[in-house]
C-alpha cells in the first residue's frame, strides 16, 4: 500500500509549485475567456511582472514549476481557488495555539 506524505508548511515558505500538463489544462479551462496578454497585464497590475511568453509556457504545460506568488496572484486576480488547480489542505490554527506551539519548540532546543 502506497502512502502520500503530507507536510504542513506556511505557503509563504514554499517558493515554487510543481506544474504539469494536467494543471495547465485545468488553468486553461478556468481562464478560457482570457488571452495570454490579458493574464500578463492583470498580473502586472498586481505588481507581478510576467511575460506573455511565460504565461504561454504555463498554459501549455511546458513549465515544470510555477512561482507560488504568481499562481496565488492568478487565483486572486481571476477569482479562482487554488484548490481548483492543486490539492490544498487548510489548517486554521488559533493564534494562542500558535504561540503555545512556538514555546514548546523552544523548550526542546
Amino acid at each position: 500500500m502506497s502512502e502520500e506524505k503530507i507536510v504542513l508548511v506556511p505557503i509563504q515558505e514554499v517558493p515554487y509549485i510543481n506544474w504539469d500538463e494536467t494543471r495547465a489544462k485545468k488553468l486553461r479551462m478556468l481562464l478560457v475567456d482570457e488571452t495570454r496578454r490579458s493574464i500578463a497585464e492583470k498580473l502586472g497590475e498586481m505588481g507581478i511582472e510576467v511575460s506573455r511568453q511565460n504565461v504561454d509556457r504555463l498554459l501549455k504545460g511546458e513549465a515544470k514549476w510555477i512561482n507560488t506568488q504568481h499562481i496565488l496572484a492568478i487565483c486572486e486576480g481571476f477569482s479562482l481557488n487554488l484548490s481548483d488547480l492543486i490539492p490544498v489542505y487548510a489548517l486554521h490554527v488559533p493564534i494562542k495555539a500558535t504561540l503555545q506551539l512556538d514555546k514548546s519548540q523552544s523548550e526542546l532546543q
